[in-house]
């Protein structure tokens, strides 16, 4: 595993994409709820001024706007996948995820600014439309999954990184701890090793003593014997 600190730059940059396309989703499905409300009160009610009608609306049009902005986030991911460390299956996946949720926002906005709600709640002329909104294609569905799986993959590599940063870390706290210890007893045998070396120079200038003891000694008994 690498120390690069650019590494965990891009390690984090890359969950922060697996929580934009995890909200993405979320989103995508408070858009389905609030258009096929949209279209149940609009199928009551006489105006559009109607208070509910105009709220949920709002609030439609708000979540679109939100979406919109998260897809775009995506496509820059897309146009540098090296800054997020996301290989080139990965980006053709997202890919095709965006590209779908974009054209069911499409079908929504047009539905919402042509009025053609009659289409999507009169009989069966125009179910297949309101179907592809209301509940997901088979293939959407599998776009999702894979979206599904793509993030508990990165989660679960996420949890193996943090396993082996912590491995590490307690590696180099076993380190320091030997290291510590090492240092500890060679400061301890230096300590014996200065009390000896002071031992042997008090030894050493005793016997220096009384060698200049002998040696005056010996003068003395040459000189009064000459």
């Amino acid at each position: 595993m690498s120390d690069d600190p650019f590494f965990t730059v891009k390690e984090y940059n890359k969950i922060s994409v697996i929580s934009l396309l995890r909200e993405i989703e979320q989103n995508f499905t408070t858009v389905t709820t609030l258009f096929e409300s949209w279209n149940r009160i609009f199928s009551t009610v006489s105006s559009r001024n109607n208070e509910e009608l105009r709220r949920t609306e709002e609030e439609l049009k708000s979540t679109l706007q939100d979406i919109t902005t998260d897809l775009d986030a995506i496509r820059v991911v897309e146009n540098h996948p090296d800054k997020f460390s996301l290989t080139k299956r990965e980006i053709e996946s997202r890919r095709e995820f965006v590209e779908q949720t974009r054209l069911r926002l499409q079908e929504i906005r047009r539905s919402l600014e042509n009025n053609r709600h009659q289409e999507l709640i009169d009989g069966h002329k125009s179910t297949k439309l309101f179907e592809q909104v209301r509940s997901k294609s088979r293939y959407e569905e599998v776009i999702e999954m894979d979206n599904t799986k793509f993030i508990e993959n990165e989660s679960l590599q996420q949890t193996i990184l943090l396993r082996e940063q912590d491995d590490q870390l307690e590696s180099l706290y076993g380190t320091a701890r030997n290291i510590h210890e090492i240092a500890t007893t060679m400061g301890t045998e230096l300590e014996d090793q200065n009390i000896l070396l002071d031992e042997f120079g008090d030894q050493v200038d005793r016997t220096q003593g009384r060698l200049d003891k002998a040696m005056r000694k010996v003068a003395y008994i040459i000189k009064h014997n000459e």
